[in-house]
């Protein structure tokens, strides 16, 4: 009796604590409740609360439950477990009586789990993909009526699968992402409640469409491939956010990161939450945080865990209703799209611990930012698509303890972890399929007969660092921005720490444009004109040019648009106002001064000593070429300080030429033979079989007129069945073919060499007949250079 008054006197004081308190605090500890005996008390109450006409159900429901108490604390042996079974029993019983989500039916998805690849953006299996083959169909739209236990079929698709539902805010309709089989792409559609009135809404080949959410104006948003682009650290595509409208026309394009986009929701006050995967100067792998955009596709800015090492990933997050709370996955980068649920006050800050108030399962709570990106994949059991009924009670689908097999779980706040529902191959996406709340709409801001956008900084000596720059030595702002990826090669090129194929730089997957600069007033103030849907980021600059400070993430304004910041790197919650009373504010927005002509995507960029009439010579070869374009390829040559005297001093010439082998063209029409050295920085060779190569910035190849040996670092050999052959900073290829060494060069030995000796590209032999070494071009490798 002791024992049950104990219980008793601690049901009390757990029904005391408030609803926000009973949010943000763990259940009672095991100890003091090892059968959950208060947990299911709470929820019992908790949906009596909710529904007056379940009181009558809810009473019953403690009755039986304390009429078990004695029995539990009594028994032992095969007793025991028979009554742990009737506990569970009940709780199942009680939990799925709660109104939320007995009054109305469950809308949810049978398919199998995503087979495993390498991130967890991975799920669409494109057609053309690397990962096409791993599509395995076999899923159904399918609701469950848990007053009765009947689960209806609303859609069936053996060959392929329904994912991502979201129902209309008046609970008539459903909008989906669906895929017929392999042969087809993801698609969305809608249908009616009741499984009639299956109506396609977006189509195309070679491109899916997944995500979709309703807008509160009926307008739809989601996820789209139909900006071509792949994964920067490796072959995968990924999506943007799009909207368009109900019928899918006036389709338009609002998310612009070169990454992934994706697990749209509405917050409370009509704007976008969603996931984004975009990294600039920054680690790949721990940048997957929550972001917040309006549906026209202004204002992007980050919400929570974009500096978060671990989780690596946070996704598919939504708002808990009556709250200033999210729930969310926290995820892994190289695992499916699961983890661990959690609770995040971001009114606490944007990253790292001290937000994170609880998970699932409990001890994940340790693993925030500790170790690296994957951290997570550890996590057992692994839960996925949340969706949180109110402030304590969410669904789930959550792995059942059968492999990979996924269930509908139903978890509260009070502790209670009960599963609802499972059927093969696997169930997710939990969601109530009747009305719900409509946002406001928010009026659109764009204006799309513009071209350009506005970005306003207040002061740019606010902010993270900025208090130890001295006042007036930021003198200029400059804009870069990071495009898509659009081709990929086979392996690696960067040694191990990632897949870029092809490089940019070394351990750094970022491709650059720089699109110009412009000044920073004295205040500190600067207002920019730049392009539209345009993925930019900023740096500032001192009177020589040089980086003070640079942005680690991109960002976009939409046509017409005017967006601004209080400083550079400030602190999200600081209490510093955006005024309007600086300098450029007053003056208007500054055009951006270009850098070194008009922007233009990385290409060949040559820069090099240049004699006598060779500059003449090079600009009349490179005008008279002729060949069909397969990448933009930009010029720039320039004569050397060591060549003073000469009549072409600073002379620069710049030409945009179409042939991606002009360098090599160059070498074979001994334009370039003489010359003192090439830099070359960004290259990107295209060969007519479709292979692609790239070398780094600042990679240097001395042509030796004697030898026509390629000499210095920088290039690495092409792979080929045979090997491959690398010439390190300061090595070379050689005409037999063998590798040089360099202090600064990792050697890999064996196979063709850049400049191979059968087919001529150097070594001493057929140079002019041959543009190519061709029986060693599956692909180019990319070399790193020395610090």
């Amino acid at each position: 009796m002791q024992r049950i008054r104990s219980l008793s006197l601690l049901c009390i004081a757990w029904l005391l604590i408030s609803t926000a308190d009973a949010v943000a605090q763990s259940p009672p500890a095991e100890s003091q409740d090892p059968h959950g005996i208060l947990a299911l008390r709470a929820a019992i109450e908790d949906g009596m609360a909710l529904a007056p006409a379940h009181e009558a159900q809810g009473r019953d429901y403690l009755a039986r439950l304390q009429q078990l108490i004695p029995a539990l604390e009594q028994a032992s042996g095969e007793e025991a477990d028979r009554r742990a079974a009737e506990l569970a029993t009940l709780r199942r019983e009680a939990l799925a009586a709660n109104p939320l989500v007995s009054s109305r039916p469950l809308l949810f998805v049978a398919r199998p789990q995503y087979r495993a690849d390498h991130h967890n953006t991975a799920t669409m299996f494109q057609t053309g993909e690397i990962n096409t083959g791993s599509f395995q169909g076999g899923g159904a739209l399918k609701t469950i009526d848990l007053a009765t236990g009947a689960v209806t079929t609303l859609l069936d698709v053996p060959d392929g699968v329904a994912r991502d539902p979201d129902v209309s805010f008046d609970g008539t309709r459903i909008l989906f992402s669906m895929r017929r089989n392999r042969e087809d792409d993801y698609h969305i559609y809608e249908i009616n409640a009741d499984g009639s009135g299956l109506r396609q809404i977006t189509f195309g080949s070679g491109l899916s469409d997944i995500d979709p959410i309703y807008l509160p104006d009926e307008r739809i948003l989601f996820t789209s491939t139909r900006e071509p682009k792949y994964c920067m650290c490796n072959r995968h595509i990924m999506g943007n956010l799009f909207t368009m409208d109900a019928d899918g026309s006036n389709m338009q394009q609002i998310g612009r990161s070169t990454l992934h986009e994706g697990h749209a929701a509405l917050l409370p006050d009509g704007r976008i939450l969603y996931d984004r995967w975009e990294y600039v100067d920054r680690n790949f792998g721990d940048a997957q945080g929550v972001w917040s955009c309006n549906p026209d596709g202004t204002n992007h800015a980050v919400y929570w865990g974009n500096n978060t090492n671990s989780p690596g990933a946070v996704l598919d997050a939504r708002v808990i209703p009556g709250t200033e709370l999210m729930l969310a996955n926290f995820s892994s980068c190289h695992d499916r799209p699961w983890g661990a649920l959690a609770i995040v006050d971001r009114r606490l800050g944007l990253d790292g611990r001290t937000p994170v108030l609880r998970t699932w399962p409990a001890d994940a709570i340790e693993l925030v930012g500790k170790g690296n990106y994957d951290t997570f994949v550890g996590v057992n059991p692994k839960y996925e698509d949340p969706y949180p009924l109110s402030d304590k009670v969410f669904l789930c689908a959550r792995m059942t303890g059968r492999g990979e097999e996924t269930g509908i779980y139903l978890l509260d706040t009070f502790g209670n972890e009960v599963l609802l529902h499972v059927e093969s191959p696997g169930c997710f996406d939990p969601m109530p399929l009747g009305p719900r709340p409509r946002p406001p709409i928010i009026p659109s801001r764009i204006d799309l007969t513009k071209t350009e956008g506005y970005y306003y900084v207040e002061n740019v000596y606010v902010g993270t660092g900025m208090e130890t720059i001295e006042p007036g030595s930021v003198k200029y702002l400059r804009v870069v921005e990071s495009p898509e990826k659009r081709f990929w090669t086979g392996p690696a090129w960067d040694g191990g720490t990632g897949q870029q194929a092809p490089g940019m730089a070394w351990n750094d997957f970022n491709n650059k444009r720089i699109i110009g600069t412009a000044p920073v007033e004295p205040d500190g103030s600067a207002y920019v004109a730049v392009p539209a849907d345009t993925f930019v980021y900023f740096q500032l600059l001192d009177e020589r040019g040089m980086m003070i400070q640079s942005m680690r993430s991109g960002t976009i304004v939409r046509p017409g648009e005017t967006s601004g910041c209080v400083g550079c790197h400030e602190p999200r919650h600081s209490s510093a106002q955006w005024q309007n009373v600086g300098t450029a504010w007053q003056q208007g927005p500054r055009h951006l001064e270009p850098w070194y002509g008009p922007p233009r995507l990385p290409g060949f960029h040559l820069r090099r000593a240049l004699v006598g009439g060779q500059v003449a010579m090079l600009r009349n070869h490179l005008a008279g070429q002729q060949v069909d374009l397969v990448a933009e390829v930009v010029v720039i040559l320039a004569v050397q300080p060591e060549d003073a005297g000469h009549a072409d001093m600073g002379e620069i010439v710049q030409a945009e030429v179409q042939d991606p082998h002009f360098f090599l063209q160059l070498v074979r029409n001994r334009i370039l033979e003489t010359a003192e050295h090439v830099v070359v920085g960004f290259p990107r060779f295209v060969d007519q079989e479709g292979a692609v190569g790239a070398v780094e910035v600042g990679a240097a190849v001395r042509l030796d007129s004697g030898r026509r040996t390629a000499r210095g670092g920088g290039f690495c050999g092409v792979q080929s069945a045979r090997g491959e052959g690398c010439a390190g900073r300061g090595g070379g290829a050689d005409q037999q073919g063998t590798t040089g060494k360099s202090a600064g060069g990792r050697l890999v030995h064996g196979g063709c060499p850049f400049f191979d000796t059968k087919h001529g590209m150097g070594g001493g032999s057929d140079v002019q007949n041959s543009i190519f070494a061709k029986d060693c071009s599956t692909t180019w490798k990319r070399y790193p250079r020395e610090n």
